[in-house]
């Protein structure tokens, strides 16, 4: 009987071993492309934005893609956000903010000299801001046809930008930067970074509680709205290019190895530990994550390669 319920009890593991190495499928693979950002409105309808001036829309939940036709568009396409089909801007590696209110059939397009974009984030249709090169963040508030700048109080490049609402909101870079503001980015002013590590991504679940993710195996995490971060030290090896969380507890976090290759991690208690979970494609690099629930996930990078956890 015994061994009976011991053959039950190994039967059932190798099971949830075979589960847990089948989470994450490839879904579709552009070789000549690479997966800067990536966004999905629901289910089936997403986007994604590549180098070389090459954005993409999906309508099967990404198994196909098609290309969306940007003109002479030739920038590295390092963020995006689409509030509808057909509503939604680009921010580019050569300075340029692209808007299209037609679903890419036209665009609007906004240089600002001498500055590489390399992320953008709105809170609505109406109001976003948009971060880069020489401590650079400039903000809308009518939907990204006008911009104006901000003074950051930095110069340092700027990598990524949170907001929770139109008054908090958050910014991070090279050497470590980390910055804050509580009037929409009238006054911005640094925090106290506890890494000099180049930072590449963050998010919020409240005013009080976020995380950042960098290079050199670096997350932050914070609980009393950035006064101060705990250090989580991972392999030294790893960068983590995207991060999100889904609550107080539960995240993941995406990006690469030199030694390693592909790197998905996760988390349940809140980033205090971290567990790789096995890449259906080693030989990569992951840049970007989008969650629109537990149930929908997906990773892209390198290679055009985009994965999405099996339900």
């Amino acid at each position: 009987m015994r061994r009976f319920i011991l053959l039950i009890i190994l039967i059932i593991i190798e099971k949830s071993e075979m589960n847990a190495k089948a989470q994450w499928q490839i879904i579709n693979r552009l070789p000549s492309e690479t997966v800067l950002s990536l966004q999905f409105l629901n289910e089936r309808e997403g986007f994604f934005g590549s180098w070389g001036g090459g954005l993409f829309y999906s309508k099967d939940g990404g198994k196909n893609w098609q290309k969306v036709d940007l003109k002479e568009m030739y920038e590295w396409i390092n963020d995006l956000i689409f509030f509808d089909r057909k509503t939604g801007l680009l921010a580019g590696s050569d300075g340029n903010i692209y808007k299209t209110s037609d679903g890419g059939k036209t665009w609007k397009k906004e240089n600002f000299k001498d500055i590489g974009f390399e992320a953008i984030f709105f809170i609505d249709r109406y109001s976003g801001w948009a971060v880069g090169s020489n401590g650079t963040i400039i903000h809308t508030d009518n939907g990204g046809y006008t911009w104006e700048f901000q003074k950051s109080g930095t110069n340092n490049l700027l990598t990524d930008v949170y907001f929770l609402n139109g008054k908090i909101g958050y910014a991070v870079g090279s050497k470590g930067t980390i910055i804050k503001t509580a009037d929409g980015g009238k006054n911005w002013f640094k925090l106290k970074s506890p890494v000099e590590s180049l930072l590449y991504c963050l998010h919020f679940i409240n005013p009080d509680i976020g995380w950042i993710g960098g290079r050199d195996g670096t997350i932050l995490v914070t609980n009393n709205g950035g006064v101060s971060f705990r250090l989580i030290q991972l392999d030294k090896n790893y960068e983590i290019d995207d991060i999100y969380f889904i609550n107080r507890l539960k995240g993941w976090a995406v990006g690469g190895s030199i030694e390693e290759g592909a790197l998905i991690l996760s988390t349940t208690d809140g980033g205090r530990s971290w567990n790789r979970e096995k890449s259906p494609v080693k030989k990569n690099w992951y840049h970007s994550l989008f969650v629109l629930d537990e149930q929908n996930i997906w990773i892209g990078g390198n290679s055009g390669v985009i994965i999405k956890n099996s339900k």
